[in-house]
């Protein structure tokens, strides 16, 4: 472990682990309504979440899909695609896939039999093959063809999702989608569903207009002086000189979730909210400024991988920056332990798309471009796509692998 590392693993003790996440405060209505109509209650089959970035849409949506789960509900979840390219049918693909419980490499043949056991049939193939990119009956079809089977394969695919019992599809973050994968959306939202399937999709509000009228919406406002005293009382006894009031929390987290959870862990680290800047992206930039290099430089890499990344691939990405095995499980650990890094089988994720943002934009360009490089050079073309290695390629400034990405795929 390199000296710089292990200084800030002594810096940086972990954060009292009971205190997160903090408690969910002044959501029940919200958490109720959901949950509600996650069980199947009223006419709705859609429900569109609206909030700007930062109010708690995934908090609040995690917590009434686990309660969903609990009772019985199959939670089926689609997210933007992570590596931040936004690729066609990313998202929908995520879905039907979930749906059909297909494997990671499905042909055509092995398609059907997974249609039949949620009610469909082999005319919905052809589709299907053109929303994974196979070779199909509608290959030689013109383009609009094509989208427009592919489009009426998918959508009965959703409607499906509940052949076997209640289920619940939640498309995270809709306005980080392609537009193709939204226009599905839209098209689903046009006529309700009649088998026992919920779709709740979370946006921003300039996203969340236009749906079709039966959709139904729901917006987070935000939080009260009460739900911050509650924090405030949540946190009392937690540190040795006192936790901030719920006063110093209004004023620093201005009744924003997001706000409120990043200065409280900005009070544990630093122990003076009086300095904190009022921007969440500068309060989240400060926190990362603080960072040493050698435990940065591992946050850095996911955020150019995109949202997350395979742990063995940051390792052989980060060698180059002084960071060794033990290096970087240290700073995983400690990332982790202050809410910069979530960990997945094999890899790790970063929390939020806002994080993504604020760490990738603050890279110096030699940097930013350096990992690229390295991603472009270390990622495993057969776990990977075309589209992935020339992206990195391109930022890297290896314009030749670039334009050899495609043929390294196997």
């Amino acid at each position: 472990m390199t000296k710089e590392v292990r200084t800030a693993t002594l810096r940086w003790a972990p954060q009292p682990p009971a205190l997160w996440p903090l408690p969910l405060v002044g959501r029940a209505q919200e958490l109720s309504s959901l949950e509600t109509f996650l069980a199947g209650a009223g006419a709705a089959s859609m429900l569109v979440l609206s909030a700007p970035i930062g109010l708690g849409k995934t908090r609040l949506v995690n917590e009434a899909i686990k309660q969903a789960a609990l009772a019985g509900t199959r939670v089926i979840t689609a997210g933007p695609d992570p590596s931040g390219l936004a690729s066609a049918w990313f998202p929908v693909r995520a879905a039907v896939q979930a749906i059909l419980d297909l494997p990671p490499v499905c042909p055509v043949d092995a398609l059907v039999d997974r249609l039949e056991a949620v009610g469909l049939g082999s005319r919905d193939a052809p589709g299907l093959a053109e929303l994974f990119g196979q070779e199909g009956a509608l290959s030689q079809l013109e383009a609009p063809i094509r989208r427009r089977e592919c489009t009426a394969a998918t959508l009965r695919v959703l409607r499906a999702a509940g052949s076997s019992g209640r289920a619940a599809l939640l498309f995270e973050d809709v306005d980080r989608y392609d537009a193709l994968s939204v226009d599905l959306l839209h098209r689903l939202a046009e006529h309700p569903i009649e088998t026992p399937v919920r779709v709740l999709c979370t946006t921003v509000p300039e996203q969340a207009v236009g749906w079709a009228d039966g959709v139904r919406r729901m917006d987070l406002h935000l939080l009260g002086g009460a739900n911050l005293l509650a924090i405030a009382d949540f946190l009392k006894g937690s540190a040795p000189g006192g936790a901030p009031d719920g006063e110093v929390l209004a004023r620093v987290s201005r009744g924003e979730p997001a706000r409120l959870e990043h200065a409280v862990r900005w009070f544990f680290e630093r122990g003076d909210l009086s300095a904190a800047p009022d921007g969440l992206a500068d309060l989240i930039a400060e926190r990362l400024a603080r960072l040493p290099g050698n435990v940065r430089v591992v946050l850095q890499a996911v955020a150019v991988a995109g949202m997350e990344a395979p742990l063995d691939v940051v390792a052989q990405v980060v060698a180059g920056e002084d960071v060794d095995e033990l290096s970087l499980a240290a700073a995983v650990d400690l990332l982790v332990s202050h809410g910069l890094l979530v960990p997945r089988e094999n890899g790790v994720a970063l929390p939020h798309g806002l994080i993504r943002d604020v760490v990738y934009d603050a890279m110096p360009d030699a940097v930013r471009r350096g990992l690229h490089r390295a991603f472009a050079e270390k990622l495993p073309s057969h776990a990977t796509t075309a589209a992935v290695l020339g992206h990195h390629a391109e930022l890297g400034g290896l314009i030749d692998l670039g334009g050899r990405a495609p043929a390294r795929r196997r």
